[in-house]
């Protein structure tokens, strides 16, 4: 017995070339590459188990980012470019703080070791 019926995913000409072009870009994420590639797939009306099947994900990630990108369809292009449309959710939480209280900074590690380089680098005397 089929299970429920797939969010059908219908995109703008601009969508559709702005994905396109995502997919194409050298500098992309690998992540946001694949996800452009199933919102694709899910536009050209392909079945969830089918895009699995293609594209060698989970079906909950082919539900989950069809599901997404319906969710963010009605914002506008211009308030919400459609890379950042395919980024991760920010995690709930507290974001971490560094350094913790009580822990050296590891960057004034880095910044001495930088310092002392250059302060016996041959070039630098005068």
């Amino acid at each position: 017995m089929p299970g429920p019926k797939a969010v059908a995913v219908i995109l703008t000409p601009e969508e559709k070339a702005g994905l396109q072009r995502l997919i194409q870009r050298h500098k992309v994420s690998q992540q946001v590459a694949k996800r452009a590639q199933i919102v694709l797939a899910a536009s050209e009306g392909k079945s969830n188990r089918q895009i699995v099947r293609e594209m060698k994900v989970s079906v909950d990630m082919v539900r989950q980012w069809r599901q997404r990108w319906v969710d963010l369809q009605p914002i506008a292009l211009a308030d919400l470019e459609i890379e950042e449309r395919l980024q991760d959710l920010l995690r709930p939480g507290a974001p971490a703080h560094y350094p913790r209280p009580g822990m050296p900074d590891p960057a004034d590690g880095l910044r001495e070791a930088r310092r002392i380089r250059t302060a016996d680098h041959p070039l630098d005397q005068s």
